[in-house]
């Protein structure tokens, strides 16, 4: 029993100490070990996206290029704003060969902040970049007709019409955000920024049951409420919707070394199973 688990089942684990878990594994890459780990936690929650990209992470460390980048584009698509995960892409992309590593990490680019002029960078990363510092400044017109620019240049960057949503939702009336957040859910459905805030504006506007479905697909996607909270904060009014206290019971040894990095006393034993 290590001495961080407080339950009388030695391999129950709530999810901040298997998060703790995965990150030891992948820190001291033991990917087989974080990998087997992830599947077994994604197997009960499909939906946890940070485990999801401490699995393609695990990937990464094996060699599993293209499952790898599977995973990661899903993920991205899902959530085009976190930076984490944009990073990660990136890197597969660029152990993996793929041509499109120019466009990934030039949303990394702006995600962090810089200017989308580096090497080899597209003209729009720039223009994003522009986008955030005038939204920063207060000029929302001026990123609105920017970000409109990027949007009919690129009509499949999912960044720029993620940002395109977050201006006009500050400044352009309900109806305008409503037709948008519409038009932008049709055609990526599983982006979770569209689906949320076309779900709070259909709550407003009485159709709570679409609404309601809208939120548990949301659910379903983000287990944990990522996206939620960084749209609507930490205690925002749709939380309860969201489970609490996972837990998973960990049939599996833990290896010395991960356990070590955990600064465990004692450990479960057993063998490692490979997943069908």
């Amino acid at each position: 029993m290590n001495s961080n688990n407080l339950s009388p089942n030695p391999n129950l684990f709530t999810r901040q100490d298997f998060l703790r878990i995965l990150e030891a594994g992948t820190a001291v890459a033991n990917y087989r070990f974080a990998r087997q780990a992830a599947l077994t936690w994604l197997a009960l929650f499909p939906g946890d996206m940070a485990v999801n990209l401490f699995l393609a992470k695990s990937m990464i460390g094996e060699g599993k290029y293209p499952a790898a980048v599977a995973t990661l584009e899903k993920l991205v698509n899902q959530d085009p704003e976190l930076l984490e995960t944009n990073q990660a892409l990136a890197g597969a992309y660029h152990l993996a060969g793929s041509e499109r590593y120019q466009q990934a990490q030039a949303c990394v680019e702006v995600l962090k902040g810089g200017t989308g002029r580096g090497d080899k960078m597209p003209g729009w990363a720039a223009q994003l970049s522009q986008v955030r510092r005038l939204a920063r400044r207060g000029d929302l017109s001026g990123a609105e007709k920017l970000v409109h620019q990027v949007v009919s240049q690129e009509p499949d960057l999912r960044l720029a019409a993620v940002m395109h949503l977050h201006i006009d939702k500050q400044f352009q009336e309900e109806s305008t955000v409503y037709q948008l957040a519409n038009l932008y859910h049709e055609r990526w459905p599983d982006c979770l920024q569209f689906a949320l805030y076309l779900a709070e504006l259909k709550m407003a506007r009485g159709d709570e049951n679409t609404a309601v479905n809208l939120l548990h697909q949301c659910v379903s996607n983000d287990l944990i409420g990522q996206v939620a909270e960084r749209l609507w904060g930490k205690d925002h009014r749709y939380k309860p919707l969201w489970p609490e206290g996972l837990k998973i019971d960990l049939q599996m040894g833990v290896p010395a070394e991960v356990a070590v990095k955990l600064g465990w006393n004692q450990l479960p034993q057993g063998e490692l199973v490979e997943p069908a």
